[in-house]
């Protein structure tokens, strides 16, 4: 009978697993757009040597990130697909989400925890491309583990991985200093709550060594090459003198307690560039309304199993499973200090919803608390029912997400208005554009050079050559251009180059193929016979009189 069970829980997770691949393939397939920012990334990841990658991407403020997303993308760079590389990275993240929390002695909470981070639209949206904001998703989940393992569960061994974890927000991307200050807040907390166990911090020789060497590495290729290029003092620029962030602190934290259960419950919590109004379909968005109304309800059920756990906190704690416990306050004081944290050291004021994108991170370790509150009784009557409830709700959201994610996905596969968002055009289109450019080049080109334009700005995105500049003195070989996914494609799938490579602004009149979008006006003026194609929102226009020679 035990072996039956063990079996019947292997078949369903194999099923739900195979359910989740499937989804995660469409959402890569259709709202994975790779636009300059995430393509930039990975073309330098493969085409430049780790010793000269010396910055990573720059912020809009025009100040240099350091590399470490890079680096970390090299893993990427063994795929020859951007779908795939989004399916990678999407899986990535949900198995550090999904481990960073899991709870060994419950199988069945075990498998509601994987459907509940696994089929999350928002986190879905998030979680198919190597961006800053995003990736540091995945940080704060490895984060969430060890200091589970540290703190809860009393794995001290793991103490020297702390310093490592510390440093990898702010080597992804600067924004992510706030990460690393409630990092070194938690690892100091904690550190002195078992100072008495700190001969048990160093004794496993493996994870010393793991930690040495990962210190070493970050150091040598992230922190060294990053202070060589940029000065401390235009890193300072940004941030707040250590008065102002006291002074600064003192006065957010009060607002912050009273709101922070009050994200996720109006659009202004949400970053959603597949939710652009003039794409998504009149019925898509009313469950969009459904779905913010979804999340008004968990906070106030959320809020409603803090009063009741508070209370058998004070007369009936056995009733209480205090691991569980344990990780949520963990989790909302962790919300409470980046959240305060955030505007103290110059960083974004979230409780003003300003750059909402740089709150993504923190939407799954919501999503914890409101799974985990629901099963922090034991040992009562009632708590059989509470948590049936609780898994009654979180099964409903699955079921509810995973409808809401088809509707923005056939909305956006489907689109083909005059309008471009920042979701830009789903990625299946531009593998299609491309894997018909190779095939004809081959019956007419002998060269791995290919004449191509991109005349893809859109109104959105005609900025980018003129911010690539900003590049050249770190990168002279001018890596962040429009239309990077397209070249990275062509060169990692089918050994082929742009002719006009290396070139920041490129000319339209040396090019064969031109990749638009439909509702750009159509260069008849250039040749004098074209042909064109379409699709979805792109458009490919071929000059077949071109002069190969040219």
């Amino acid at each position: 009978m035990k072996n039956f069970k063990i079996i019947k829980e292997k078949v369903f997770f194999f099923l739900t697993a195979v359910l989740l691949i499937t989804y995660k393939l469409f959402w890569g397939a259709i709202a994975a757009s790779w636009r300059e920012d995430e393509a930039t990334v990975i073309w330098i990841a493969d085409n430049i040597t780790a010793l000269n990658t010396h910055v990573g991407l720059i912020s809009s403020v025009g100040l240099p990130n350091p590399n470490l997303l890079i680096l970390f993308s090299k893993i990427f760079t063994i795929f020859d697909s951007l779908v795939f590389v989004s399916i990678f990275i999407a899986f990535l993240n949900i198995f550090l989400i999904y481990f960073a929390l899991i709870n060994k002695e419950n199988d069945y909470k075990n498998i509601l925890l994987f459907l509940l981070i696994g089929f999350s639209t928002y986190v879905s949206q998030h979680t198919i491309e190597p961006w800053g904001q995003s990736v540091l998703i995945t940080i704060n989940a490895l984060f969430l583990y060890f200091l589970f393992r540290f703190a809860i569960y009393k794995q001290f061994y793991l103490f020297p991985l702390f310093p490592v974890i510390a440093m990898a927000p702010s080597g992804i991307y600067l924004a992510g200093l706030t990460n690393s200050v409630v990092y070194v807040i938690f690892f100091t907390i904690f550190t002195l709550l078992n100072i008495k166990n700190i001969k048990s911090f160093f004794t496993n020789k493996y994870i010393n060594f793991i930690s040495i060497t990962s210190l070493f590495l970050i150091i040598r290729f992230t922190w060294i090459p990053f202070f060589n290029k940029v000065s401390l003092n235009e890193i300072s620029k940004v941030g707040n003198s250590s008065y102002d962030i006291l002074l600064i602190f003192i006065e957010r934290y009060k607002n912050t307690v009273r709101s922070l259960f009050g994200f996720w419950v109006d659009e202004r919590s949400y970053y959603f560039p597949t939710m652009n109004v003039n794409i998504i379909s009149d019925s898509t968005n009313d469950i969009y309304q459904l779905f913010l109304k979804f999340h008004w309800f968990l906070q106030r059920y959320a809020l409603i199993n803090i009063l009741l756990i508070f209370f058998l906190l004070i007369f009936f704690q056995k009733m209480l499973d205090m691991n569980y416990i344990k990780k949520v306050f963990i989790l909302i004081f962790y919300l409470f200090l980046f959240t305060s944290i955030s505007p103290a050291i110059g960083g974004r004021e979230f409780l003003k919803y300003q750059r909402m994108d740089n709150y993504i991170e923190t939407y799954f370790i919501y999503l914890y608390i409101w799974f985990f509150l629901g099963y922090c009784y034991k040992n009562f009557k009632l708590s059989k029912l509470l948590h049936f409830i609780n898994s009654f709700v979180i099964i409903v959201f699955v079921m509810f997400n995973v409808y809401f994610s088809y509707n923005i996905l056939f909305d956006n596969y489907q689109n083909k208005s005059t309008v471009l968002s920042e979701s830009d055009v789903p990625m299946l289109y531009k593998q299609q554009i491309t894997e018909y450019i190779a095939d004809d080049w081959s019956k007419t080109g002998d060269s791995n050079k290919i004449p191509i334009f991109y005349d893809l700005g859109g109104g959105i995105y005609d900025w980018v050559n003129e911010f690539g500049t900003k590049y050249s003195p770190y990168y002279p070989s001018n890596p962040y251009t429009i239309g990077r996914g397209f070249d990275y494609i062509l060169k990692k799938k089918y050994n082929l180059s742009n002719s006009q490579e290396g070139k920041q602004f490129r000319n339209i009149e040396k090019s064969k193929y031109i990749i638009s979008y439909i509702f750009s006006p159509e260069n008849t003026g250039i040749y004098s016979e074209y042909e064109n194609l379409y699709f979805g929102k792109l458009r490919l226009t071929i000059n077949n009189n071109f002069d190969l020679n040219n």
